[in-house]
């Protein structure tokens, strides 16, 4: 060997680095341009959506039908007047909007009083629900509930009122608003006093099966526990079981959407919500793990029940097309909370089909698709999970995002200490 030359092993195992610096970087290079798009895309958006969903005020004979117009009055309210021959007007009751917060966003509603101050009608003049969990609000003429109460009547669910089951998160929030826009037309246009209601804490076997299921799922993910396969197994049980059949509250894109969007529901009787969408979000961060698809997803868990009674190994596609798949599956994602954030309506994202299968509703197409996947879950792993599902990729962006600031954080403070020690 001349001197001044690389030794042969030496050279080999530079090429070598090269080449898998090739090769890893342009996947990284990609995902990073891909996130940034889609932050930068989602920001955008969010302005737009802002900008030109300004809604024009609701026509207040939806709740006074008798009225042959209404004149506006401050505070979201309304007079609805008729027109006598004589060109008097008599006031035949008042119109009130006012919203609450539901499960994915704020639920829009207005209130029609006559002048005895009874309640002549409700009207839903907007809402941001997953659209099968409203449809059991319309198909249960749950509005009509409140026709004829007394103006400064509680409105409580339970009570005078009965939620609809699977949706009751919705039909308090509809009745929080009720009681809102009533309220406010017994103090300004009857001089009547009202009744401050806070609602209770509500913190039952939703919110303790939630807790169970994350700390079942850190025992689990400890690196010394043995018996990880089984407690994931029975976590993903408790998940299908209680968080899909009998709760009927799985996480959706329209829970990401909405909180883009700043939405948030009443804590007081939403504590489940926060629990799962906190924890989700502060086990990812600080564990920079998925604590939901893996181990108590509730559709996920009834793939993986069909896939252990078939199998599933008919079908696992190659590396090319599974980055491919995994592009789709972004891009759904992507255009699902696009549109939400364009139309400012969380509802709008959701195209979820699992809310056929835990409250047995949906459209026709949301069936075939559901039989589909069920089918397809028998031979394939997972295969909405894989391949469609729009949880998976936007917890990979949040999870590659926080990586991301973690590295650039840690080369700053890296620089800071360069710069100390010369």
């Amino acid at each position: 060997m001349r001197g001044g030359e690389t030794p042969p092993s030496i050279l080999s195992l530079k090429m070598i680095k090269k080449d898998q610096i090739k090769t890893k970087k342009p996947k990284d290079y990609w995902n990073k341009r891909a996130a940034i798009f889609a932050i930068v895309s989602i920001i955008i958006t969010w302005i737009i959506g802002y900008a030109i969903n300004n809604e024009a005020p609701p026509d207040c004979k939806m709740v006074l039908p008798s009225a042959d117009f209404c004149k506006p009055l401050d505070n979201d309210s309304f007079e609805g007047v008729i027109q006598n021959e004589d060109r008097t007007e008599t006031i035949v009751g008042w119109a009130s909007l006012n919203e609450a917060p539901g499960y994915a966003g704020p639920v829009k509603v207005m209130v029609g009083i006559d002048p005895a101050g009874t309640v002549l009608g409700t009207y839903v003049t907007s809402n941001s629900e997953t659209p099968n969990y409203y449809e059991r609000i319309e198909n249960e003429k749950f509005l009509e509930e409140f026709i004829g109460l007394p103006v400064i009547s509680p409105f409580k669910i339970g009570e005078e009122i009965e939620a609809v089951t699977r949706a009751t998160v919705t039909s308090n929030a509809i009745a929080e608003a009720v009681r809102t826009a009533s309220y406010t037309i017994a103090e300004t246009q009857l001089g009547l006093e009202v009744e401050t209601i806070i609602e209770p804490i509500k913190f039952g076997a939703p919110e303790i099966a939630i807790l169970g299921l994350y700390l079942v799922g850190y025992i689990g993910h400890r690196g010394n526990f043995k018996y990880k396969k089984q407690v994931r197994w029975l976590s993903l049980i408790i998940g299908m079981v209680y968080l899909g059949f009998i709760f009927n509250i799985p996480v959706t894109v329209a829970n990401f959407t909405s909180l883009l969007l700043g939405y948030f529901p009443n804590w007081r009787t939403n504590l489940y919500w926060f629990f799962l969408m906190g924890g989700i979000l502060f086990v990812s961060t600080v564990d920079n793990k998925n604590p939901y698809c893996q181990w108590f997803c509730p559709f996920g868990a009834a793939q993986e029940c069909l896939g252990a009674i078939g199998g599933a190994r008919l079908w696992s596609p190659g590396k090319s097309i599974r980055r491919n798949l995994e592009w789709i599956q972004r891009g759904l994602a992507f255009g699902a909370i696009i549109l939400g954030l364009l139309m400012r309506n969380p509802g709008f994202s959701s195209f979820e089909i699992f809310g056929n299968l835990f409250s047995f509703t949906g459209s026709w197409p949301q069936w075939v698709i559901l039989v589909i996947v069920l089918l397809l879950s028998l031979f394939i792993k997972r295969p909405w999970c894989n391949y469609l599902c729009p949880i998976d990729p936007i917890m990979d962006l949040v999870l590659a995002s926080h990586r991301w600031i973690k590295q650039e954080f840690r080369k700053i403070w890296q620089l800071k200490n360069l710069k100390k020690n010369s």
